[in-house]
C-alpha cells in the first residue's frame, strides 16, 4: 500500500493531511479508532469524524475515490 499512498500524497498532499501510525507502537490510537486489522485507512473530516474506513489492500482507484469524496464534501 505504500506506493499507492505515496502517489495519493503527491496528488492530494496540499488538500489532505496524510498520517501513518504503527499499530504495535501506538496501540492507543488503534484502540481509539477501532483498528483491528491492518492495513486500515481512516478518512477523517475536519470535525474529527470518521467518514470512511477502508480495511485491507485496495487499488489506487478505490483510494482515490474515497479521497475525492472527502475533499469535495461540504465543510
Amino acid at each position: 500500500m505504500e506506493p499507492v499512498m505515496a502517489q495519493e500524497e503527491k496528488e492530494y498532499g496540499d488538500q489532505v493531511d496524510f498520517k501513518t501510525y504503527n499499530k504495535l507502537e501506538e496501540r492507543g490510537k488503534a484502540d481509539k479508532y477501532g483498528v483491528i486489522t491492518v492495513p486500515a485507512f481512516l478518512f477523517v473530516n475536519e470535525q474529527g469524524e470518521i467518514v470512511y474506513k477502508v480495511v485491507g489492500q485496495v487499488d489506487l482507484e478505490t483510494m482515490r475515490s474515497r479521497i475525492e469524496a472527502l475533499v469535495s464534501s461540504p465543510k
